[in-house]
């Protein structure tokens, strides 16, 4: 994490499990052995004792207090709900292709359509825009696409990846179809589906 660029959000911190519950655990033991040298082994007993249920405690807390913002709030777009309604709808569409415009809805596609969906996820956008530009360019054609991104720019990983997908369907005279939006639980829009096939209108003349 510390020499990866972008690294160590919380997802990447849950891989070192269980090595911080370890250290943990080698702390409190070391703990113990530091008093009851100094106080005996009574004094370090209810000491230990003391601490590690305050560890839990806090532990407790700590998921209690995420589980009701998930249940008051809900999740974060890239782990939500709305993904289960979207899933229904791509297979029940069967498209040709799906592309996928952005990080953390490619994977959950593939597992909800048991692998069978056909799907393309375009290279993120951070700074060279090559990859993602030439996979675009090679399908914004061909009919029976579907492209899946984030509702809104605040709920986008990487938004440079759908400008680049508006700058090239403009480039080729498209505009992006809104086809659905698909909400959480709470009725907040998280993701949408676009098609390219309708060619752009151009203004007409006075």
């Amino acid at each position: 994490m510390f020499v990866i660029k972008n690294a160590g959000s919380v997802h990447h911190i849950v891989l070192m499990y269980p090595f911080p519950q370890l250290f943990a655990a080698t702390t409190v033991a070391f703990l113990h052995e530091w008093i009851a040298s100094r106080t005996g082994p009574r004094v370090a007993v209810s000491t230990t004792v003391v601490i590690t249920l305050l560890l839990v405690f806090g532990n407790v807390r700590s998921t209690a207090h995420q589980y009701a913002q998930i249940l008051r709030y809900g999740s974060a777009a890239v782990w939500t709900d709305a993904i289960y309604p979207l899933g229904e709808y791509l297979i029940a569409r069967k498209p040709e292709r799906v592309l996928v415009l952005d990080w953390g809805i490619g994977s959950q596609l593939h597992f909800l359509s048991r692998n069978k969906m056909p799907q393309t996820g375009v290279p993120d956008v951070i700074e060279n825009t090559a990859p993602a530009t030439r996979l675009l360019e090679d399908w914004i054609d061909k009919p029976g696409i579907l492209y899946v991104a984030y509702a809104s720019d605040d709920l986008r990983v990487f938004p440079k990846t759908f400008g680049l997908f508006q700058e090239i369907a403009a480039g080729r005279g498209r505009d992006p179809r809104l086809e659905k939006t698909f909400e959480d639980r709470n009725g907040r829009p998280i993701f949408s589906v676009y098609s390219v096939m309708g060619t752009r209108e151009e203004p007409k003349s006075p």
